[in-house]
């Protein structure tokens, strides 16, 4: 069984995230002259690249246009997410169904942790994953679900702490608040964007809902045990038998109380090697030795886990991972 593979660049023109995704999340059809966020279930801020700029099984070969997207290879759909001017030029999309080219870039401009393309799915997974933990409990039999979420860190960890005030500012995975982005008018309103100037624009454009990993990460722990099943409503009677009551103990299983898992480098004095070199072989011995040392429980390790990191925040590590799987 292998999983969906879903992929997030950015809209340099608007600062939505384009999702490159084997998932169908009911696009709305585009009535504009480029996509607009918020017209799927992807959430606020993002659109389906393929539904939009693919052809449909009923297409019209007048309004396709010669430009559409075919059935792309992974390894496409990778470079397509992770254009990154100066380094590597945007990646251009269309025209197809009507719609004018658009210009992408890296997902990270609006989401560098990737958790917020999850959260802000959370509607369509959390509901699928609920209904049928529901039906287990109640039949007896059949296989549970539990959501897990890893992330991985590029780089040494840091604070994964969060504030009540601030988990309550993210709704279901994305900033509620800030309205879905428009196409501004950068003086190039029916032509590309220069690529001198596509880095400038795109931050701008996405500088009002960029996904925080803290506060990312603790929504991710609220949707996967959200989702883990459906518990007794409080105030009202529960009879023994009732699947509800089940469901508390599935939320006290040790998988449900810490559903995920953060790895980062060993925390250490350390330079980040700057964007597009090459990883030398002493950098990868010391990815090596990270890697056997997060494997380690924390009282093993040589260096202690610092206060405010991933293993304070109540996230667990490579080595809670690989015991939850089985693994080692």
């Amino acid at each position: 069984m292998t999983g969906q593979l879903i992929l997030t660049s950015s809209a340099a023109r608007d600062g939505c995230r384009a999702l490159l995704s084997q998932v169908d999340l009911h696009q709305e059809i585009n009535t504009g002259k480029w996509p607009s966020c918020g017209n799927s279930d992807a959430g606020r801020h993002s659109w389906d690249a393929f539904a939009l700029y693919s052809e449909g099984p009923d297409a019209d070969e007048a309004t396709v246009g010669k430009h559409c997207l075919g059935n792309l290879p992974a390894m496409t759909a990778g470079l397509l997410a992770s254009r990154f001017p100066y380094l590597t030029p945007s990646g251009v999309v269309g025209s197809c169904n009507e719609l004018d080219p658009t210009q992408l870039i890296d997902g990270g401009y609006t989401d560098n942790t990737g958790l917020g393309t999850i959260n802000a799915l959370g509607p369509l997974w959390v509901p699928l994953v609920q209904i049928h933990n529901d039906g287990v409990l109640a039949d007896g039999e059949g296989e549970l679900i539990m959501p897990v979420v890893v992330f991985l860190e590029n780089g040494t960890g840091g604070d994964y702490s969060v504030t009540d005030r601030e988990l309550a500012s993210e709704s279901v995975g994305d900033n509620e608040e800030a309205p879905p982005q428009q196409a501004g008018d950068w003086g190039w309103a029916s032509k590309p964007i220069p690529e001198i100037l596509i880095p400038p624009v795109g931050n701008h454009n996405a500088r009002d809902h960029k996904v925080s990993a803290n506060t990312a990460l603790a929504r991710s722990r609220v949707l996967a045990r959200a989702a883990l099943c459906t518990p007794p409503v409080p105030g009202t009677a529960a009879t023994t038998t009732d699947t509800r009551l089940e469901c508390l103990d599935l939320l006290d299983y040790p998988l449900a109380t810490r559903p995920v898992f953060v790895i980062h480098q060993t925390p250490q004095p350390s330079i980040a090697a700057p964007l597009g070199w090459s990883v030398s072989s002493a950098s990868v011995s010391d990815l090596d030795a990270d890697m056997d040392e997060q494997a380690k429980p924390y009282s093993e390790r040589a260096t202690p886990d610092p206060a405010r990191t991933a293993g304070a925040a109540g996230y667990g590590s490579l080595y809670h991972l690989l015991a939850a799987l089985g693994v080692g």
